[in-house]
């Protein structure tokens, strides 16, 4: 919860129905309001008309990379945030994420610890971070 009393609005997008239900049980107990949708079936203009404050994308190397590129690039959503949630392997693309990393794009691999992936999601959205 902000401040104002308002709340984060993320945008889970996802392959793993398990990983979006954990997203929601995550985000229900930070009192963030989360919308979920299946890889694949979200588009641009349904990102831009939820407006979310934050947009964590899985990530497969060339699978959401059009749509990575469309809300980077976009002037209606490159203020959005975006955490790329993604079991590819840091090795095995580090070019790849030296570049997201210079478009203002945060990765978090899988598997990760609830608790860090809360302090980056904090930290990515400007709130106050209480889980020192």
């Amino acid at each position: 919860m902000r401040a104002d009393g308002t709340q984060p609005h993320v945008l889970a997008v996802n392959d793993s129905p398990e990983l979006l239900d954990l997203f929601c049980e995550i985000f229900d107990e930070e009192c963030f309001r989360v919308t979920t949708r299946a890889e694949g079936d979200t588009k641009f203009d349904d990102i831009v008309q939820l407006a979310p404050d934050l947009i964590i994308l899985d990530y497969r190397v060339g699978v959401e990379g059009v749509l990575l590129l469309q809300l980077t690039e976009s002037p209606v959503t490159n203020h959005m945030p975006i955490i790329l949630c993604t079991g590819v392997v840091r090795n095995e693309a580090d070019a790849v994420w030296k570049l997201l990393n210079s478009m203002g794009v945060t990765i978090v691999f899988k598997p990760f610890d609830i608790e860090h992936f809360l302090r980056v999601v904090r930290e990515v959205l400007g709130l106050d971070s209480d889980l020192d």
